[in-house]
């Protein structure tokens, strides 16, 4: 699909906004490991960060993300401890003979959704309207095109792009809407609103004329669910997952057979049991 888009469009710029890990998965962290391997291979030029990508902590993030291409991104996070983040505050990449500006935020909640406090309680979100404040100005020097990915929703991304001016394009979830937005902008920068639920690729093509202003030519969502030859990095990732279900389940069995077997035992054939598979972890009385 995107190497057909890229034949079809010449140029093509890969971004993601964000909220792609899925924290309710048994296969979490195997599962976002080769997710952004796929996405490495795909040739993404970005990735905003938003909550579900720090699910299970920066040390985390920063470990499966070590070897890929693409920039991690996020105008907003910082740590508590003043320590320089791995990921890009803003972006400057090439498209043709243009040069596109990326910045990205999340929310003011958006780390509300980690569940375990330890994993967010080094990280902080930085003010919205002004982080972009600051950084919209100095990208305007270098770039011709100002993106704005985000993990706000529709409403808050709009009255953020209309707050803050200078940005061209923003991305960010639908919750509400399913699609991208293909109506009257009611906004000075053009919103691609992907489908929050559902797989799909936001799609959008855009010009820019002689006073330097940006014009869209076309907005879609691109649907992909449907059925493609099996890749070789989704053979891994299946095969790794089927390994760790069948080790886990293997440990699970034997834990319970051991359990079963101590019933059996009278309390000094217990103990001695124990003693013997946990010396000096059991007090016996003299």
């Amino acid at each position: 699909m995107v190497e057909t888009l890229r034949s079809e469009s010449g140029q093509l710029l890969l971004l993601e906004s964000g909220g792609v890990f899925f924290p309710g998965d048994a296969d979490f962290r195997l599962s976002a490991k080769y997710l952004v391997r796929g996405m490495d291979q795909m040739g993404y030029a970005a990735m905003n960060l938003g909550g579900s990508e720090l699910h299970a902590g920066a040390d985390f993030l920063m470990e499966i993300t070590k070897d890929v291409r693409f920039p991690l991104l996020s105008s907003n996070l910082a740590f508590t401890d003043g320590r320089p983040p791995f990921w890009k505050q803003y972006l400057i990449t090439d498209l043709g003979n243009l040069k596109v500006g990326i910045v990205g935020v999340m929310p003011a909640d958006g780390l509300a959704s980690i569940a375990d406090p330890k994993y967010s309680e080094n990280l902080k979100v930085l003010p919205l309207k002004e982080t972009l404040d600051a950084l919209i100005p100095t990208l305007k020097k270098e770039a011709d095109v100002i993106i704005l990915l985000s993990q706000c929703d529709l409403d808050e991304t709009t009255a953020l792009v209309d707050a803050v001016k200078g940005i061209d394009f923003a991305v960010c979830p639908g919750r509400r809407l399913a699609g991208c937005s293909d109506g009257p902008q009611q906004s000075e920068t053009d919103l691609l609103h992907t489908a929050r639920y559902g797989v799909g690729l936001g799609f959008l093509q855009f010009t820019v004329d002689r006073g330097g202003k940006t014009q869209p030519i076309s907005q879609k969502m691109i649907p992909l669910n449907t059925p493609v030859p099996m890749e070789r990095l989704m053979g891994e990732m299946f095969n790794e997952i089927r390994k760790l279900r069948t080790e886990n389940g293997t440990r699970a069995k034997e834990a319970h057979a051991r359990a079963m077997s101590t019933l059996e035992l009278t309390p000094e054939e217990f103990i001695k049991q124990m003693q013997k598979e946990r010396p000096g972890a059991v007090m016996v009385p003299k």
